[in-house]
Formats: structure tokens, C-alpha cells, sequence
């Protein structure tokens, strides 16, 4: 069964899809900042892939993103945990995964302090923000994030992302300083599987590889691209569900 809905939180509407059949494990979607719930059709798959699997999902479009009320460049790291929290509260499982890809990899970790969390499972994660929003370590980011974001922030009031016209301001930089997801990953006790593609441009896998330890796995795909909008998606899809049912 396939719920698609809206729920008010703090007067916006944000817009999820349950899908379900009543099962004991649900894995909540994250979605990357900019992006949305269906992760350009990745996301879809996944959640079929799952329930086939007995493994319910739910995911959603954070504040300002997909068919959710408000703009981007007023989403905090705190908004977007207040809105999972809510969700899971409205679909409470016996066990709960997380899947986050890039943005929604550092929230996934984060939430990790909120509630109990059986598996994370990453897909070219954002979780050394400081590295990546304000000392972007490769050119790609250097180009629209860390002092050039500063710089037309400053013009503006604020910056946008790569090429396309997604917003973001200081809450972006102020939420870099204040969560450090590293650590929290690094003190999470249950099993993390992480996938990162070489020819990522945004995260650098690098970053991954540095996690690794003997809780974190990580799996580097050959080739793919950030989040997998790429050939390699079907790949990081069967492994990802075959992770989260073992």
C-alpha cells in the first residue's frame, strides 16, 4: 500500500510517501539537499525493492524542497530532524533503518542521537560538512561553495548551488559549525554501510574512506557518480536493501 500525503508541521506542508504493508522494519529515505524524495527516480525503485523485501519505507521532501511548502534556503539541519521526528512518530515500527543520500546522509547519522536506529546505510554522504561547505576540498565545490558562497551571500543574500538555481545562505554555514555528523557516526554503535562512487565530484569519496572501522563498511563503486544518477544505481539498490534484511 501506497500512501501519499502531506503533513503541517510548524504551519508548512511537507509532502511524504509511506509505503507499507504493515511490516516490523521501516527504512526512512533521505533525500539530498536540493534534490527530493524520489532521488530522480532512484528512491522509487528502492522503496519497491524493500517492501518486496518486508521492509516498509518512508520518505519525504524536506522544507522548501519537491512538492513541500517554503523555500530552501530557510531549511536547518534542526528543521529537517524535527520533520523526520514527526513523521516517525505519526508511523512508528518495532525497527527502524535509515537510508540518506549526500545531505540526507549527515541528517541520517545525526539522527542516530534522536532515536534507535538498527542500520544506516549512506549513499555519498555528507558527513564532514566543514570540509565541504566551508573548506571545500575539491574544485567542483570550491567553485559555488565555501568563500565564493560567502562572497555572494554577502552580494545577495545568498548563494546558489552548482548550476542550478537551488538557494542557500548562512543556514547552510551555520549548520556546518554546529552538527558535527562525524563524530556522531563514528560513536554510533549499530552497523553502517556506506556507498561512494570515485568519480564523485561534490563529496569526495576520500572522506568516506577515512570513516571506515570496524562497525563502518564502505563500499566504493567504481566510476559512479554522485548519488548514483548513473548505471551503478541498480547495484548500490540491491546491495543497499540485501544490507538492510541481513
Amino acid at each position: 500500500m501506497i500512501v501519499k500525503s502531506k503533513i503541517k508541521i510548524n504551519g508548512n506542508f511537507i509532502s511524504y510517501i509511506y509505503t507499507h504493508e504493515n511490516n516490523s522494519h521501516l527504512a526512512l529515505l533521505l533525500h539530498g539537499f536540493g534534490s527530493d524524495m524520489h532521488e530522480k527516480g532512484n528512491f522509487d525503485i528502492l522503496s519497491e525493492k524493500l517492501l518486496q523485501s518486508n521492509v516498509d519505507s518512508l520518505r519525504f521532501d524536506y522544507l522548501g524542497h519537491g512538492q513541500s511548502d517554503g523555500h530552501t534556503e530557510d531549511l536547518t539541519m534542526e528543521i529537517a530532524i524535527n520533520e523526520a521526528l514527526t513523521l516517525l512518530k505519526k508511523y512508528p515500527h518495532k525497527k527502524i533503518s535509515i537510508i540518506g543520500t549526500s545531505y540526507g546522509g549527515g541528517l541520517a547519522a545525526l539522527l542516530t542521537e534522536y532515536i534507535d536506529v538498527d542500520k544506516l546505510a549512506l549513499w555519498s554522504p555528507l558527513i564532514d560538512a566543514k570540509n565541504n561547505v566551508i573548506h571545500p576540498q575539491n574544485h567542483f565545490c570550491k567553485d559555488f561553495l565555501g568563500e565564493e558562497a560567502l562572497k555572494q551571500i554577502r552580494e545577495k543574500g545568498y548563494a546558489t548551488f552548482g548550476n542550478t538555481n537551488v538557494k542557500f545562505n548562512m543556514n547552510t554555514f551555520n549548520d556546518a559549525e554546529k552538527y558535527d555528523a562525524k563524530k556522531v557516526i563514528q560513536d554510533f554503535k549499530g552497523k553502517v554501510k556506506i556507498f561512494h562512487g570515485t568519480l564523485d565530484l561534490v563529496v569526495p569519496y576520500k572522506q568516506s574512506l577515512e570513516l571506515k572501522s570496524k562497525n563502518i563498511d564502505v563500499k566504493l563503486i567504481e566510476k559512479a557518480t554522485h548519488c548514483f544518477y548513473d548505471d551503478s544505481n541498480k547495484k548500490v539498490i540491491e546491495e543497499t536493501v540485501n544490507f538492510l534484511k541481513n
